[in-house]
């Protein structure tokens, strides 16, 4: 009965360790499609002047997951028109995201853009969103940077964790 007991707390704790890993690369995949997002943000309103909700189904198109049904959200409640951008901005982040799913300075950068966005000045956006994007890819990079030690920490750590509880208990 015991082998069994520690045969699933070991299991458990890899599993807890491959679950970290599969957030971290979600997060990454986040992260990833963030910055394909904005630079097609970018794109349609300096290159094409499309009005925001029509450059926001754009953008909703050239990414997935997650950010994609942000951005379809946001073209859905801009054309109902109904709270101004920065406000529907950050409805569409809360409904969308989970809290600290894109990391707190991600999470910072991405709630700004909708202050960017209600800028008068179509200038003025275009040179904020390509600061936004700066600061996107470089969060990107760092996550990326850490990434082949991480998903290989995490289920490694989780089976020795699991081990080490097995002695203390038995």
């Amino acid at each position: 009965m015991k082998i069994i007991g520690v045969i699933w707390i070991i299991l458990g704790s890899t599993g807890m360790g491959v679950w970290f890993r599969s957030a971290y690369l979600q997060k990454l995949s986040i992260l990833e499609n963030c910055e394909k997002a904005l630079l097609v943000l970018r794109g349609e309103i300096e290159y094409g002047r499309t009005m925001l909700p029509e450059a926001f189904l754009q953008a909703s198109k050239s990414c997935s997951g997650k950010v994609s049904l942000f951005f379809e959200r946001m073209s859905c409640y801009t054309r109902e028109g109904k709270m101004s951008l920065t406000k529907v901005w950050q409805k569409a982040c809360d409904e969308t995201f989970a809290p600290d799913e894109l990391g707190r300075t991600t999470e910072q950068e991405w709630r700004a853009i909708g202050d960017v966005l209600s800028m008068p000045e179509w200038e003025q956006q275009i040179q904020m969103l390509a600061l936004c994007q700066k600061r996107l890819a470089y969060d990107r990079e760092q996550w990326q940077k850490k990434k082949d030690q991480k998903t290989r920490l995490y289920p490694g750590f989780g089976a020795i964790t699991g081990c080490m509880l097995c002695i203390f208990l038995f």
